[in-house]
């Protein structure tokens, strides 16, 4: 089993492989008396989230969704999928919870076309095919006609 780890090397971050698996010593080897240094890593960096403004507020009419991507320049394919109902604006994550591919909007549904998941677009909530679980939805705000989405970047 692999996994990855984001450490600081310096002024730059990179990604540690780390293995699971123990390696054997032979036998004959003794132990040193100095051990090494720690391997674990340090400074471990987690990006907050950030605001990213996805559409202007008279884009987005009642109860129709529309598909909007993310500024970001560390992701900038990351899209997400806006509504606004009668409470207030949703957005959701545009991937789909089965396997992660995109979902597009069709009228009052959002659905992926890879494995026929079909979503509500008000709710998120899967009304077909093989993902159980809804749609992430994702803070938003809503500030002199603009919307943001508070997403990781």
């Amino acid at each position: 089993k692999e996994s990855y780890t984001c450490v600081q090397s310096g002024k730059k971050l990179v990604w540690a492989k780390q293995s699971a698996k123990p390696s054997p010593q032979p036998a004959s080897v003794e132990p040193s008396r100095n051990p090494p240094a720690a391997t674990s890593p340090r400074n471990v960096y987690t990006p907050p989230p950030e605001e990213f403004a996805v559409a202007k507020s008279v884009n987005l009419k009642l109860n129709q969704p529309i598909s909007v991507s993310s500024p970001s320049f560390s992701n900038p394919s990351r899209g997400y999928i806006l509504i606004r109902r009668e409470d207030g604006v949703i957005a959701f994550s545009n991937n789909c919870t089965h396997l992660g591919r995109e979902v597009e909007i069709s009228g009052s549904q959002l659905v992926c076309y890879a494995h026929g998941s079909y979503f509500d677009a008000k709710t998120g909530k899967p009304t077909q095919g093989p993902a159980t679980r809804n749609l992430i939805t994702l803070p938003i705000t809503e500030r002199d006609g603009t919307i943001f989405v508070i997403d990781a970047p």
